[in-house]
């Protein structure tokens, strides 16, 4: 049983003459100030994700680093960066779409928690439930999810804040 993924969304309530400014910023278009912007904020959530945030310190489970060297980000179809030989280079989605991901085939069976109930860690021989730190070293699964929800109205704040920066360059 897989989860869905975690969605923000948002209802379009803009005036007209914000509408022309979005526009003139390259927003929904995925260019000019946009994309600058959303690569920034791909790059802050993976760090986010390997390292923790302050507003959750959850990481990706770490034992030999495997799983930390295969994840890269994407706006939309572009590859914003790809952390080891094992990451995916390629992915197609839409240009409004930021999207981390994992590529070792053990990733969503053990940290989406898709195994059948009381299996143990084929590692450690532990089983775990989800949600609980997997590592000492705070690692544990469904940590894009946990980071989404705890770091997602910061980071679009922080587009926002980089989006008119970007803007006025």
């Amino acid at each position: 049983m897989a989860d869905n993924p975690v969605e923000l969304k948002f209802e379009n309530t803009l005036t007209e003459g914000m509408q022309k400014y979005f526009t003139k910023m390259g927003v929904g278009e995925n260019k000019g100030a946009d994309e600058i912007a959303k690569k920034k904020i791909a790059l802050q959530l993976l760090d986010y994700v390997i390292q923790g945030s302050p507003r959750e310190n959850i990481t990706a489970p770490l034992l030999y680093g495997t799983l930390r060297q295969s994840a890269s980000v994407f706006v939309g179809s572009i590859l914003v960066k790809a952390n080891g030989a094992d990451a995916n280079r390629s992915y197609s989605a839409n240009p409004n779409t930021i999207t981390v991901g994992f590529d070792v085939s053990y990733a969503a069976r053990m940290h989406e928690h898709l195994v059948p109930a009381n299996t143990p860690d084929p590692i450690i021989g532990k089983v775990f439930q989800p949600g609980e730190r997997t590592t000492a070293t705070g690692g544990g699964g469904k940590f894009v999810e946990l980071h989404l929800k705890a770091d997602g109205q910061y980071l679009i704040k922080l587009y926002a804040d980089m989006l008119k920066k970007e803007g006025n360059n």
